[in-house]
């Protein structure tokens, strides 16, 4: 992790972002590099992003892989302009 004291953003090497939540699957995704904004609200996973989502209720595990995510955790929104491959 690098911090960047003038704008306040932080880059990350090897990151994981984990999701926990009542009555919702664990999800853990995980990639090369990141971006954390100075605000917080942003994040982005670059270089091979894996997401694995918990099996839950009658669900089994899901993954996700591809090569870019944006996270929005305050939103809860995650995208990609990137291709990507479910499992």
């Amino acid at each position: 992790m690098k911090h960047f004291p003038d704008d306040d953003t932080t880059n990350l090497t090897r990151p994981r972002y984990t999701q926990f939540a009542v009555d919702k699957p664990y999800t853990q995704v995980e990639g090369l590099r990141g971006y954390v904004s100075g605000n917080g609200e942003e994040v982005q996973i670059v270089d091979n992003v894996k997401v694995t989502r918990q099996a839950f209720g009658d669900k089994g595990e899901m993954t996700l892989e591809t090569d870019y995510l944006n996270i929005r955790p305050n939103e809860e929104i995650v995208k990609t302009d990137s291709p990507v491959v479910i499992k």
